[in-house]
């Protein structure tokens, strides 16, 4: 009979709260773009403006954390020294966003594409596994 906690403490912690800093790094930089466009005249304020007048609009948070996992993943894979992925590691890294997620949403910030709520968990959990398909019960 295996050990979770034993589990639990042996996944590499430093190397996935890494790729989840960078990836909250990059969706940070994305959501200050994408508000500095917005405040701004530009085209691509048309392009948002469009997106939030959208019956669609709702499912923002779920397809931009469906995104951040997936971004999370392709971080994970394209590594110089990238670890082997399995079903465990893809739930810690899903822990480590998420918690990248819960920093992020700290700042004060008017808009936010990529946010913690319950479309963003459902959303980053999805993305990570769906990007990380290929790593499902490797390693059990």
């Amino acid at each position: 009979m295996s050990d979770p906690w034993r589990g639990f403490t042996q996944q590499p912690w430093t190397f996935l709260i890494k790729i989840a800093g960078i990836a909250t790094a990059i969706a940070l930089a994305m959501d200050l773009l994408f508000m500095a466009s917005f405040l701004a005249d530009t085209p691509l304020k048309l392009v948002l403006q469009s997106l939030y007048r959208n019956p669609f609009s709702p499912l923002l948070p779920f397809v931009t954390a469906v995104g951040f996992g997936a971004l999370g993943v392709t971080l994970c894979e394209k590594q110089p020294n990238p670890i082997r992925l399995n079903t465990s590691r893809l739930w810690a890294l899903i822990l480590c966003l998420l918690g990248g997620l819960a920093c992020k949403n700290l700042l004060p910030l008017p808009l936010e594409f990529v946010q913690l709520s319950q479309g963003g968990f459902v959303g980053t959990v999805v993305g990570v596994f769906w990007k990380g398909r290929p790593y499902w019960g490797i390693g059990r």
